[in-house]
This record gives structure tokens, C-alpha cells and sequence, in this order.
């Protein structure tokens, strides 16, 4: 394993006993850093508990420890301790990366449409959806995309879920696909009980109206109970129409739910 060698970092003119309390503060990051082990993400936050810790004093420190080779500086604030293995370095986890950079920000993971068994591809990017649009630079590497979407009205709402209203969402957008086989797979899935359809048709309220249209057809053909059905029906316009290019032919209810 590699660990940190705390003896050699910092500044040899001071003993323990005369070290200044940036020193002192240095010593305890380093310390923390240590017993946190390999293969694991630091940012300023996970320092600032610290006696006397000032964000001044953590960004030297980590600085320092990136400039020594203790560390990897992914990006501005952000920081990697790799694990040393036969292939080389360790790279940081992507969904650790991605949490960190959301903060705070409410966010799933979407669009991993090869989970799903709806298409054979997977895709470099990673995408995640939240209530508001906003942006966050990329990391060298590792792709990012957010997608704005209701998460405000879907809480509690689960990544497969959230993907699953996005393969309706994107249903001609899908690679390596055709939307009859994308709808196919859905039916094959919500009729063995891959979904808890109850939800998936409540969250899918706050969703478009095409594809509360196609969820419900879906539902309706995979032999799901009317009742859940219901609130999808009533929720959509009976005047107007849906246009979904090689759904029709997938859907032999699609009429009914005004889907052309």
C-alpha cells in the first residue's frame, strides 16, 4: 500500500514543539489523509472541522501534498489518493467524482439505457438529472452532462426508474436501437415486475404528456391492473395527438392512447 511519508512534508527549520498552527494544521490533514487509506476523494470540507483549519490553510496543504506526489489534483479544490496496482495508478470512481461535484444539488443518475437491456451500447458520458439546469466543468477524462428534469415532484424516484422515463423521453434518440424494440423491451419489463409500476406511473405525472401516453399504453399491454392505469388516462388531453415514429407498429393499443 502506499502511504504517506508525514516526516518529510512540511518545513525542517521547525521542531514539534515550535510549529505554527498552519504547521500544526498541516500535520492533522496529513494525518487524516493517512487513515483514510488509498483510492478515495478529499476535498476543502473534509478538513475544515479541524482546530484552527482555515481554507487558506487546507489549500496549501493539499497543494503541497499534490506537488509531492501524495495526491492527485483532479480539479480546482477537488483531490485523489490513487491505490498503487500491477496495471498502474487507480483512477477516481466516477459516481464519487459526480456526488462531489453536485455538493448539495439533488441529482440522479440517468440515461444508462444498456442496464435496461434497451440497447447493447454504453455510453462514455455521465449523465445526471436535476430539477434545475446548471453547469459544471468537466473533468479530464470523464465526461459530465446534466439534464433538467422534475425531480421536485418525483422524490424519492430511483436512478433505473429515472432512465426509464428518459427511454420514453429519448425514445428515437436511443443508439443502436429502434423505438419499436425500445417499447418491446419496456412491456417485457414492466410485465415481469422489473418496475414497481404504481410508482413508475405516478412519477410519470410530472413527465410530458407523450410519455405518460406511451407509459400507459406500455402498462396497458404488459396486463397491468387498469386502476394504476387510470390517472395516466385521465391526465392526458383527449383532443390531442401524439406523433412517435415507429411506435404503432409496437403498440397495437396505441389509438387508444392517441398515439400516431
Amino acid at each position: 500500500m502506499h502511504k504517506l511519508d508525514i516526516k518529510r512534508i512540511g518545513n525542517p527549520c521547525f521542531d514539534m514543539s515550535n510549529r505554527r498552527k498552519s504547521e500544526s494544521v498541516s500535520d492533522k490533514i496529513q494525518k487524516r489523509i493517512l487513515r483514510g487509506g488509498d483510492d478515495r476523494l478529499w476535498t476543502f470540507r473534509d478538513f475544515l472541522d479541524i482546530d484552527s483549519a482555515t481554507a487558506t490553510a487546507v489549500a496549501a496543504t493539499l497543494s503541497r501534498l499534490s506537488k509531492s506526489g501524495e495526491l492527485r489534483r483532479v480539479r480546482r479544490g477537488v483531490y485523489y489518493r490513487p491505490k498503487k496496482t500491477v496495471f498502474g495508478e487507480s483512477h477516481p470512481n466516477p459516481d464519487a467524482l459526480v456526488k462531489i461535484l453536485l455538493n448539495t444539488r439533488k441529482a440522479v443518475r440517468t440515461g444508462e439505457f444498456n442496464r435496461l437491456g434497451l440497447t447493447t451500447q454504453a455510453s462514455n458520458t455521465l449523465t445526471s438529472a436535476a430539477s434545475k439546469p446548471f453547469r459544471i466543468k468537466g473533468v479530464r477524462g470523464i465526461p459530465l452532462r446534466f439534464v433538467s428534469r422534475p425531480l421536485s415532484e418525483q422524490k424519492g424516484i430511483h436512478d433505473e426508474e429515472r432512465t426509464a422515463l428518459d427511454s420514453l423521453r429519448d425514445i428515437g434518440k436511443i443508439p443502436d436501437t429502434t423505438p419499436a424494440k425500445t417499447i418491446s423491451r419496456m412491456i417485457h419489463l414492466v410485465r415481469h415486475a422489473q418496475f414497481d409500476f404504481t410508482r413508475l406511473a405516478r412519477f410519470a405525472l410530472s413527465e410530458p404528456p407523450r410519455v405518460r401516453a406511451l407509459l400507459g399504453a406500455i402498462g396497458e399491454e404488459a396486463g397491468v391492473d387498469s386502476a394504476l392505469l387510470r390517472p395516466l388516462r385521465r391526465s392526458l388531453n383527449p383532443l390531442s395527438a401524439y406523433r412517435i415514429a415507429g411506435a404503432v407498429s409496437a403498440l397495437p393499443n396505441s389509438k387508444e392512447w392517441h398515439i400516431k
